[in-house]
């Protein structure tokens, strides 16, 4: 594929999604650039910003991170004390590039900034999944001899934003290697990992969160819940999620799922700060012990704002009812504030292919969570049928229920229709 530059340095024409994926592939980025007018006020941009700042450096640290500056004594141009990276704060920024380059219509140009820590593909992938809400991207870091701002990490990103082809974000709730395949092929952009479904989740085995983040290529995040029953957890129960996300993460899990409340129906900021610091720089969900506050504006603001801004990314919840439908004005009427703090609202709780574009619709919401569930006949051939292995109502012993991928496929149809 050939890519030609003008003699001023511009690229000649405007870049296809599928011919950035192969120059990024080919690492070939070298060759990527703005267009004529494009290059021509970025290149008057820079001159203005010498007579400005010190250094591009000073001047992203103000504008992105937002260090105060101050002006030079000898020289007059504005300057920022840049912390060293052990004192940063680990905070990643997503922001479009003001300089974007020749690329079609449709097609976005931002750049991720990393305040301080490392940006391994891992964590790139981890923070765009949830900046972009399952936007199809793509990215790559400059080489060394590029950067021109080579004392903040960051990534350059092309996305496209969701169509009609490109439709809201669902999250598929599994609990075996067998469901997450199908809710991969059933369209899910995400899957929420643990066992015990009939329970309301629990945390998954380590031996099972291999074995999915082995056999799917979408995000998967993991449930950290010790016990069915409330979510007012003990000091041991705070140590045992603690280390069951510590031994998950190893496992290669790329986001967690997570919450406390107090006795007063308040988030568990102690419990909340210990999960919180076990997840690191992976993405976190707040799951529906939201449905159980006893005040939801209180707890958006506590989650957008006691642990660091953006640290708590979504908050799964029905709006407090039984079902998302029957909660979806609660949802909507949620938004404003969640908005305020950051924070993405996840409509579950029964949806299903009949009312997912409803449910979609009425909460104003950009993330649906389902478990699209089926089920399974067993292959026994000999069935004991005298001994039930659970207790209370006794389940079916030779069946089972798995996400089905006809129910998640429905289910994505329906939500398309939604926006």
């Amino acid at each position: 594929m050939e890519v030609n530059k003008l003699e001023d340095g511009s690229l000649a024409r405007a870049l296809s999604w599928d011919e950035l994926r192969t120059l990024i592939e080919e690492q070939r980025v070298e060759v990527l650039g703005r267009s004529t007018p494009e290059l021509a006020r970025y290149r008057a941009w820079r001159k203005a910003l010498t007579k400005c700042y010190k250094s591009p450096t000073d001047h992203l640290a103000n504008v992105v991170f937002g260090y105060p500056v101050h002006a030079d004594a000898e020289t007059g141009l504005f300057e920022v004390v840049v912390p060293d990276p052990a004192k940063r704060r680990r905070r990643y920024i997503l922001r479009d590039n003001d300089f974007p380059y020749n690329v079609e219509d449709g097609i976005r140009h931002s750049v991720l900034w990393a305040e301080s820590g490392d940006l391994t593909d891992a964590i790139i992938q981890e923070q765009l999944a949830t900046l972009l809400l399952g936007c199809p991207y793509l990215y790559f870091i400059n080489p060394p001899a590029l950067q021109s701002v080579p004392r903040f990490k960051h990534c350059h990103v092309f996305w496209k934003e969701r169509t009609q082809h490109n439709p809201l974000v669902l999250e598929v709730c599994v609990d075996s290697v067998a469901s997450a395949a199908q809710a991969q092929q059933g369209g899910a952009d995400r899957l929420e990992l643990c066992c015990a479904l009939s329970e309301g989740g629990l945390t998954p085995t380590v031996g099972l969160a291999k074995a999915v983040v082995c056999a799917v290529s979408i995000p998967v995040f993991a449930l950290v819940r010790p016990r069915a029953g409330d979510f007012l957890f003990s000091e041991a129960e705070v140590q045992i999620m603690v280390d069951d996300i510590e031994a998950l993460r190893a496992c290669g899990i790329q986001g967690f799922v997570i919450g406390a409340l107090n006795a007063d129906g308040d988030v568990d900021t102690a419990a909340m700060k210990k999960l919180l610091a076990a997840c690191g720089p992976l993405p976190v969900t707040f799951h529906r012990a939201f449905d159980m506050v006893r005040d939801m504006r209180a707890a958006l603001a506590t989650l957008g704002t006691a642990f660091g801004a953006n640290r708590v990314q979504r908050v799964l919840t029905s709006g407090g009812r039984a079902t998302a439908l029957e909660g979806a004005p609660v949802i909507c009427s949620l938004a404003a504030t969640a908005r305020e703090h950051g924070i993405t609202l996840m409509a579950g709780g029964g949806v299903s292919e009949h009312n997912a574009q409803r449910i979609a619709s009425e909460a104003g919401v950009v993330e649906v969570h389902c478990s699209a569930r089926a089920s399974v006949d067993s292959a026994m051939g000999f069935r004991n049928t005298a001994v039930h292995m659970g207790a209370g109502l006794f389940p079916p012993e030779f069946s089972h229920k798995r996400a089905s991928a006809p129910r998640v496929q429905a289910i994505k149809h329906a939500l398309s229709a939604a926006e």
